[in-house]
């Protein structure tokens, strides 16, 4: 009877510990809504700024995808460039 209480114990313990693990970590779901999110910011609205802050964020926690550096390269030039057309 103590082993059955033991083992239900600790796997509940393991369960509740690979839950909280799992929850940290942003689903290819989530990642994709959160794409899309930013580039609605940039492409419909043109609120470059919003998009910029989202895209970082995004790249912080995936450093490695080509897309959002790419993404957030254009922007930046793009909103240099119109900086200087406005200040001229």
């Amino acid at each position: 009877m103590k082993k059955v209480i033991r083992k239900t114990t600790i796997l509940t313990l393991l369960f509740f510990c690979f839950l909280t693990l799992s929850s940290q970590v942003i689903t290819k779901k989530a990642f994709i809504k959160a794409v899309q999110e930013a580039d609605i910011y940039y492409y419909y609205d043109q609120n470059y700024a919003k998009a910029s802050d989202m895209y970082k964020s995004l790249l912080n926690k995936y450093s490695e995808n080509s897309n959002l550096t790419a993404k957030l390269g254009f922007e930046d030039a793009f909103i240099r460039n119109l900086y200087l057309l406005m200040t001229q």
